[in-house]
Parts: structure tokens; C-alpha cells; sequence
């Protein structure tokens, strides 16, 4: 029974409706490989082959996630994580042995980096044993604010730039030119590229930068000059990516529900109003090569996945979309399910989101997964 199962999921994954036929050689299967998952070479060896033997051909490799490298960075400090100290070199290059591997086994890497957080804890980073100083410390006016000038408490969740600051825009440009130059990776795939709500980005500073700018830029409120500004960064993204020159893909993980506009009415919805990005724009303006919006829902559930899935793929090219599914908390069945539909509305292809979070399914569903795409 379990091989008819099997063989049936696996029936359903390779069916393409003929108005959206694909070549599947051509799909982007991706996981994302998040930062925890490493500590030494061997580590991220072991993690390109398990991808290599479940027939993924791309991979978002995470580098960046408090303002910290998992690379030899010049502009941020070593992260703790690697070896429990800031600062301090691990003895060998995540970033560097990662393009190594991955593209020893024909797998494209990413390289994955969080954009806006700051940093993660209760205190402030302890970076008395790195050369390279933490922009927490040395740059606190970088942080976002709210309407009465505060910034966000730490109190173990994030601390997050203000995406609106234009120094600390600077900052992040030389940082993704270091990466994009120095590692030949095939793109920079960018995380937490929004605001943490409404709320945020409210000082009177930026008060007084949108009294400037209103009439010129034509925004209504400061939410939409925030989502405005924003998109601007997005566009000098693009631009330094192209001046450098190494035809290197530029994505965004996006909140996978744009605008509620089926009365779903579910407290995390609408990218577009709560965290005020505007990822469709984005795509519009040709700044990314594509965008993996985090639809993180089953099929038949509310948020719906499906109706998420053709929102995305028939509003924007659907070539420029690779659907984030969740591997954390469904089934395996669910996944081939939710692959099948992106297939039907002809999108790039999928993420699993991520490497580490369902450890049987690497397992248990290995040889329903080698077949994917094949």
C-alpha cells in the first residue's frame, strides 16, 4: 500500500496542466538552510549532500542574520554562533566551503542574508573580542523608532533597522558588494526586507523627511512613503548588482499574503499594509529576478495556499515566483501536494522552508523526493 501511495503523490507531482506546461529540468527546488544548521565544514558538507541526493538544484545559503557574518566579512564581526564568542574566526569559511560544495554537485547557492534585523537578544552585543566592532554599538541611531521617538526594547526578539535610514542603507550596500564580489555565488537572496509594522518607522525625524518629500514623491502618508522609500533601496539593490557585473540573481523572501482582499481577516496579513512592502512592485520595476513569497498554509485552510499561490502567479509574471512552502509543521503528502499546485500555475518552481525543520522528512520521503523533477 505505501508504494501504491507513493507512487500516486509521485503521479500528482509530475502532472502539468498543458496551458502550463514546464520543463522541469529547468524548475528551481530550492531549500533554504538557515544558519543554525552549521558549525563546521563537515556540517555544511553533510548538508549539500543530502540536498545533491534529494535532487535540489538551489539553495539559500544564510550568511547574515544579526548584523553578524558567517563569511570573512571587512564590515561586520564573526557570528557567535559559529563559536559561541563575536567576533571570533571559526577557523574556516562557512560562505566559501558552502559555493564549494554546492556547485561541486551542480546546485546553485544564494547567499541568504537578513537585511533589517539587527540583532537578537537582551543586552547589547558583547563585541570586546572582535576587530571588527558591531554597528549596534558603534551606529545606535540606525535603529527604528516609533511615533514617540523610542526604539525597540531588547528584549530577545528582534531589533531592527529603519529601512528608511540612509546611511544604514549605505552600510548594507557595501556589505552585499563585498559578498556579491568576493564568493562566486549566483545571487544574493534577501530576508526581513521590511518593517516590523506599522508602528515602526514613525520618528519625528522621518516625520520631518516626509513633510520634504511628499509633494515631490507624490505620498499620500507615511505609510506610503515608507513603503516608497523602501522601494527605492530595492532599486539600488538592483543597480549594484548589476554594476558589479557577475550575473548574479537578486530575490527577496517576501510575506507570502500580499493584501487581504478575500476578508480573510487573519492577524498576520498583508505584506503590502502590515510590514509595508510592497514585493509586486518590486517585481514590476524588474529590481529582482524573483521573489519566494512565504505561503506558509495549507492547501483548503484559511489563509489558503492555493488562492495565495495564483494571487502571486497571475498578478506578476509567474516566472519571477518561487513559492516558500513549510516543511515544519505539515506532512510530507501536504509539500507534494503544494508542489503540484505550483507547478499548475506555472510558477519558477518552490523553497522548502527549511533544511532542518522536519528531520524525518529527509528520510522517510527520500525516494518520492529524488524523483522531483526528473
Amino acid at each position: 500500500m505505501k508504494k501504491v501511495l507513493a507512487a500516486l503523490f509521485l503521479a500528482c507531482f509530475l502532472f502539468v496542466s498543458p496551458s502550463h506546461a514546464q520543463d522541469l529540468s529547468k524548475e528551481t527546488r530550492a531549500v533554504w538552510v538557515t544558519r543554525w544548521q552549521y558549525k563546521t565544514e563537515a556540517d555544511v558538507i553533510r548538508v549539500m549532500d543530502t540536498l545533491e541526493r534529494n535532487n535540489v538544484n538551489t539553495v539559500f545559503f544564510q550568511v547574515r542574520g544579526e548584523a553578524d557574518a558567517f563569511y570573512a566579512s571587512s564590515y561586520e564581526p564573526w557570528s557567535s554562533e559559529l563559536t559561541g564568542t563575536l567576533g571570533k574566526n571559526p577557523g574556516f569559511d562557512p560562505l566559501a566551503v558552502a559555493v564549494r560544495e554546492a556547485h561541486a554537485r551542480g546546485i546553485k547557492i544564494h547567499a541568504w542574508m537578513n537585511m533589517m534585523t539587527l540583532w537578537k537578544g537582551k543586552s547589547l552585543p558583547d563585541d570586546s573580542s572582535s576587530s571588527v566592532k558591531h554597528i549596534l554599538n558603534t551606529h545606535p541611531e540606525w535603529q527604528i523608532k516609533n511615533a514617540a521617538g523610542e526604539t525597540m526594547p531588547l528584549d530577545g526578539n528582534y531589533v531592527f533597522a529603519d529601512p528608511t535610514n540612509l546611511q544604514y542603507q549605505r552600510h548594507l550596500l557595501f556589505v552585499v558588494a563585498e559578498v556579491a564580489k568576493k564568493y562566486d555565488v549566483d545571487g544574493i537572496h534577501m530576508d526581513y526586507i521590511r518593517f516590523p509594522s506599522p508602528l515602526w518607522g514613525l520618528s519625528p525625524e522621518n516625520v520631518v523627511r516626509f513633510e520634504r518629500q511628499k509633494k515631490i514623491g507624490g505620498y499620500a502618508d507615511m505609510a506610503q512613503w515608507r513603503r516608497g522609500t523602501l522601494t527605492r533601496f530595492i532599486g539600488k539593490m538592483h543597480t549594484l548588482m548589476q554594476k558589479i557585473g557577475k550575473n548574479q540573481e537578486l530575490s527577496a523572501s517576501v510575506i507570502g499574503y500580499y493584501q487581504d482582499i478575500w476578508g480573510w481577516g487573519y492577524e498576520n496579513s498583508g505584506s503590502f499594509d502590515k510590514y509595508l512592502q510592497d514585493s509586486k512592485e518590486w517585481v514590476r520595476r524588474d529590481y529582482v529576478s524573483f521573489i519566494a513569497p512565504m505561503i506558509y498554509w495549507t492547501i483548503g485552510a484559511k489563509p489558503e495556499f492555493e488562492t495565495l499561490v495564483k494571487d502571486f502567479t497571475t498578478t506578476l509574471p509567474a516566472e519571477k515566483i518561487v513559492v516558500g512552502m513549510s516543511t515544519t509543521s505539515f506532512s510530507a503528502e501536504e509539500t507534494m501536494k503544494q508542489v503540484a499546485v505550483t507547478r499548475k500555475y506555472g510558477a519558477r518552481g518552490f523553497s522548502l522552508f527549511s533544511f532542518e525543520s522536519n528531520a524525518s522528512f529527509w528520510t522517510t520521503y527520500a525516494k518520492e523526493i529524488a524523483g522531483w523533477g526528473k
